[in-house]
């Protein structure tokens, strides 16, 4: 069995390879990649070789020159395809949700576990266009983002509420590490690459909603934080960040309401 993966912005497609047959895992990756999970690879492959030992569920899983055995194949590929995302040199990947309006990319930059993909669910059910929920893409150069529309993976916190606010998805419930994911997949996702109308650095608050213009200097040292993967610090990245500071927020907010209202008036 052979299952390839294609995502947008990467130096190799992903090849899992099993000599036996693993359903569950075709069917999950299937639920989580979405249309990213592809019958014919379209770049050199990187590969993980899971291979059965015969005795006891162990597996020996094999990538990229390393072996290691495993009783949870499934969660352990998982944990290679986050660990390595071999992201092109020409890309910076930024841990951020990323949606779309007026032809512009806004992106909002924030830490896991801070509610990126209940707001990217949000504004997309306001009509925005959905780019990405957990890593935007952009490329240096021209400094456009690179949409990466993977289904939305929820957790319980997020969908209960996006439920009290009346925003109802078809969702694909998995359990992930311990953990109840909720997936379902946007109906207007973004197919082509957009200039950035507007960063956004997010941190919900109970008491008020506040956006006001980031200082270059503090917005810089911020965007040094914000990648996922480890870059080169060379002069092209340095421009790019730079470049990002040009039309950059701080924004605390306790409805989401208040940054569909921000977004809309920020393209004017």
């Amino acid at each position: 069995m052979k299952i390839y993966l294609s995502f947008p912005g990467r130096k190799y497609d992903f090849c899992i390879t099993s000599l036996n047959q693993m359903p569950e895992l075709a069917d999950l990756l299937k639920i989580l990649y979405g249309e990213y999970c592809v019958e014919t690879p379209k770049r050199a492959l990187w590969e993980i070789e899971i291979k059965d030992k015969g005795r006891n569920q162990a597996f020996d899983i094999i990538y990229d020159d390393k072996k290691f055995m495993s009783d949870t194949p499934v969660q352990d590929v998982l944990k290679i395809l986050f660990k390595y995302p071999n992201i092109e040199p020409g890309v910076i990947a930024l841990h951020g949700a990323a949606v779309e309006h007026c032809g512009k990319a806004h992106v909002f930059l924030a830490a896991t576990k801070t509610g990126k993909s209940t707001l990217a669910s949000y504004l997309t059910s306001q009509g925005l266009g959905y780019i990405s929920e957990d890593c935007v893409l952009i490329r240096k150069k021209e400094r456009c983002v690179i949409p990466c529309t993977i289904p939305v993976h929820l957790r319980e916190g997020g969908k209960k509420v996006l439920d009290e606010l009346g925003i109802q998805y078809e969702y694909s419930c998995v359990h992930l590490a311990n953990v109840e994911r909720y997936i379902y997949c946007p109906e207007k996702r973004v197919a082509d690459e957009l200039p950035i109308g507007a960063v956004y650095f997010i941190t919900r608050n109970n008491l008020r909603n506040e956006v006001r213009r980031c200082d270059k200097a503090a917005s810089f040292e911020k965007l040094l934080q914000a990648p996922i993967t480890v870059h080169q610090v060379d002069g092209e990245y340095i421009r790019t960040l730079l470049a990002l500071t040009e039309n950059i927020y701080d924004v605390m907010y306790k409805d989401m309401e208040y940054i569909y209202r921000a977004v809309c008036n920020i393209d004017g």
